[in-house]
């Protein structure tokens, strides 16, 4: 994936947590610039690393979620657990009364 690309995908946050790990002076605000500045003092494979920091830090709440409440969840219900992390007893106590 182009790191232009994976940069258009962060938020500013995490833009700065990126230009503080590759130990880049910045004080600019606009995301754009932000990107630039990465790409131009970062090299790719460094970009990759930290993106994929990044979005584990990002999810690492909905995973852990997940992962504790495994075996509670169907297979196919893992998106929408992952995303809400609702209680699996009360989704599936809820459908299992309706029958």
């Amino acid at each position: 994936m182009k790191p232009e690309a994976q940069l258009s995908t962060l938020t500013n946050k995490e833009l700065d947590w990126i230009i503080k790990a590759s130990k880049i002076d910045n004080i600019v605000s606009n995301k754009k610039v932000k990107e630039e500045i990465i790409v131009e003092k970062v090299n790719y494979k460094k970009i990759n690393t930290l993106y994929k920091k990044v979005l584990k830090k990002r999810y690492n709440k909905n995973w852990g979620y997940l992962c504790n409440h495994f075996e509670k969840i169907m297979p196919v219900d893992i998106q929408s657990f992952f995303s809400t992390q609702a209680d699996p007893y009360w989704v599936y106590y809820k459908n299992s009364s309706i029958v």
